[in-house]
């Protein structure tokens, strides 16, 4: 169960899909991925589906990820058996940044904000441990 790269499509070649990994609604990115999110759903007219914050907003009906290609590095390095930091600490090569934001998901793509909070544009100042 190696990932091939954080940035490749599929980072684990044995994912299911099974949706697991969306069942947070607040997640951590960098501003980039924040960015290619937004782009990816406006390019693919993507529709954010309303869980009340229960979950992400961007995970289809059919459990999967709607913004697949498109998704965070966390979601990317997100595995059902093993923890993120396991993975991290067998594959150095893999670079996680240090200016990560906390998106509400649900604010962000659900309310009326188009832009990262001011909450998670706060953490640029002082990056989480």
């Amino acid at each position: 169960m190696t990932p091939t790269s954080s940035e490749d499509f599929n980072s684990f070649p044995d994912c299911l899909m099974c949706g697991d990994c969306c069942r947070i609604n607040v997640i951590s990115m960098t501003e980039a991925e924040f960015e290619r999110i937004k782009e990816y759903i406006q390019t693919e007219g993507i529709q954010p589906i309303d869980y009340a914050g229960e979950r992400c907003c961007l995970q289809g009906e059919d459990g999967g990820c709607m913004v697949w290609p498109a998704r965070a590095q966390i979601c990317r390095l997100h595995h059902c058996k093993v923890p993120r930091r396991w993975i991290l600490a067998e594959h150095p090569e893999i670079h996680v940044e240090d200016d990560v934001m906390l998106i509400n998901m649900h604010e962000e793509f659900i309310g009326t904000k188009a832009s990262p909070t001011a909450f998670a544009m706060s953490l640029l100042d002082h990056p989480i441990q």
